[in-house]
């Protein structure tokens, strides 16, 4: 996990992404997750619903518009910074 001292633009911020929905995964009224995320969160909510297929959806509100989304996961909302 990243320890928070530097920003790795999604790169390992995604692993801690991986542990929190982990734990949501143990919860069970927990059914569907969805992720939402604001400028390099909105990134690493991309990178990470590239790899996990159980994604329900991704509410991206800025990041990279380059950070591409593949087909089968639905960009819920998405909202460019002017």
């Amino acid at each position: 996990m990243s320890d928070g001292d530097w920003v790795t633009l999604g790169a390992r911020e995604v692993d801690d992404l991986a542990v929190a929905v982990a734990h949501l995964r143990t919860l069970e009224h927990v059914s569907t997750i969805g992720l939402w995320g604001r400028s390099m969160g909105a990134v690493t909510a991309l990178l990470y619903a590239q790899r996990d297929p159980s994604i329900a959806g991704v509410v991206r509100n800025g990041g990279r518009h380059d950070a591409g989304c593949p087909k089968s996961i639905p960009v819920l909302h998405e909202k460019r910074n002017a």
